[in-house]
């Protein structure tokens, strides 16, 4: 085995042609891709506590991926299992998870497409590999982009611009929790909020011509550093693969080149005891978090450093590797005179994987029309469309469907879901009340006074029976995976929420 397992042509060194063009792409990819997804079930562990098998088969995939990125069964796998494991969980997800789960559904729909695609099939050849790259890769960049659009779409509102309640204010108070020397005034808080907008208005607009990309990344690269140090670094993990996926015309031809440079230096048997040292370092790191947190000790400290925290350096030093893998890698291809686009005999089009677009838009404006306000790119950016209300600058807020109109005020209850309600002042829509109602078990006793339409209803459950003024119709279980609402604030101004 070769000390890196996705190297395969051996006058890579050579930079040649044929070494820009190189078939080696989805291993890379799927190598950070799994990372990514590593760190989503490292941070988001509740399939540990609740044993669910879902969770197990996604990370044990995800390793093996990690181990053998060349393998693409087991790339197949993780990406099956990843989306098995997210829908289960519909709608509670955030919306970088949602957006995981439809390009995981997009690479797998390129490796169906290049199957069928074939007359006959041998193995997963090189040429295999390099044909599913390029049926995906332009669907995913663009599908980054919409993400990115719509992000910043949300933020141009009222409350968010307003430094009294802006997210981004919110959020500098968190970077000031780890940088205790910047500025902490009204000045400081505007600057951060102008930034915020400049930044995100700019990643999408270099993202969108391939001329620009490398500047989106350079801009990209830090921005998602500083998120993922305040606490959001499983978002900030998919955007560094993503940003992988788009810099793989320069990052592979540097990778084969430092691996052939290794080659040239090192024996066979070194490299192959090298490999199984990393091999092993990843299976006894992930074995020791994953038994600390099943043991309860992950807040234990080793050498003064809690086990609950490795997760965390970890992730720094992934991303700064990345961060400066992707830098060299568009420097090298830069200066050597790479185009942007790979070269192959057939150029295999993405073809129905273009129909994932539209679904991606749709789930972008589905605040704007009415449709769920939560997993819909609108993440911490003060945007309320509910109701009468609109902060929005100049988006309208169209009610195309009930549910943003249909709002209810919990009077009193002891549901202690609901009385979270009572205690913000917030209304809920009639929808999500239905589906928190609908999830209570009947042998636990409540009782719920709300208003909804002007006028006054009661509901409760003693005894295994239900008692209420106003009768509801069926929850439907399909809508409740595809919507999704966020508490409604009834102040003047919104205040920060996912």
């Amino acid at each position: 085995m070769s000390s890196f397992e996705f190297s395969r042509d051996r006058n890579i060194g050579k930079c040649s042609p044929a070494a820009m063009s190189s078939p080696d792409h989805l291993p890379i990819f799927a190598f950070i891709w799994a990372c990514q997804a590593l760190v989503h079930q490292g941070f988001y562990s509740s399939w540990l506590n609740e044993n669910d098998p879902r969770g197990w088969m996604l990370t044990i995939l995800a390793v093996g991926t990690l181990l053998r990125p060349s393998s693409l069964p087991l790339f197949s796998g993780m990406l099956l299992s990843s989306i098995v494991y997210n829908v289960a969980k519909w709608p509670f997800v955030v919306n970088h998870i949602l957006l995981e789960t439809i390009i995981n559904a997009t690479i797998l729909g390129a490796i169906i497409a290049t199957l069928l695609g074939r007359r006959e099939f041998r193995h997963f050849d090189d040429k295999f590999r390099m044909e599913v790259f390029q049926r995906f890769s332009p669907v995913i960049w663009i599908m980054l982009v919409i993400m990115y659009w719509f992000a910043f779409l949300a933020k141009l509102n009222t409350d968010f611009i307003n430094p009294d309640f802006s997210c981004v204010v919110s959020m500098y108070g968190d970077v000031l929790r780890r940088f205790p020397f910047l500025p902490n005034n009204p000045a400081a808080h505007n600057a951060a909020i102008f930034m915020t907008l400049v930044i995100e208005a700019l990643i999408p607009l270099c993202l969108s011509f391939r001329r620009t990309r490398w500047i989106a990344i350079l801009i990209g690269l830090p921005f998602h550093l500083i998120l993922g140090l305040i606490g959001h670094r499983t978002f900030s993990a998919l955007a560094y693969a993503l940003y992988v996926l788009l810099c793989l015309n320069g990052i592979t031809p540097f990778i084969q080149f430092c691996s052939q440079w290794i080659e040239q230096r090192t024996s066979e048997k070194s490299r192959r005891i090298g490999y199984s040292v990393m091999a092993t370092t990843v299976f006894a790191v992930v074995a020791l978090l994953i038994a600390c947190e099943l043991s309860g000790t992950s807040r234990s400290k080793i050498a003064g450093v809690g086990i609950y925290q490795v997760q965390w350096l970890i992730w720094i030093a992934w991303s700064v590797l990345v961060g400066a893998v992707c830098a060299a890698g568009m420097l090298w291809h830069r200066f050597r005179g790479g185009s942007d686009t790979v070269a192959t005999e057939v150029s295999p089009r993405p073809g129905l994987l273009w129909c994932t677009l539209p679904l991606v838009v749709l789930i972008g404006l589905s605040q704007y029309l009415g449709l769920k306000t939560e997993t819909c790119f609108t993440m911490y950016s003060n945007l309320r469309t509910e109701g009468n209300w609109n902060n929005h600058l100049f988006m309208p807020a169209l009610k195309l469907g009930p549910w943003q109109k249909d709002l209810v005020t919990i009077v009193s209850t002891n549901h202690s879901t609901l009385q979270k309600y009572v205690e913000h002042n917030d209304l809920i829509t009639f929808f999500e009340l239905r589906r928190i109602v609908s999830a209570t078990s009947c042998a636990t006793p409540f009782h719920l006074h709300y208003e909804r339409l002007g006028e006054r209803q009661y509901l409760a459950y003693s005894d295994n029976q239900l008692t209420q003024t106003e009768q509801w119709g069926k929850h439907s279980e399909l809508l409740g995976m595809l919507l999704y609402f966020r508490p409604i604030t009834t102040g003047d101004c919104v205040p920060c929420r996912h």
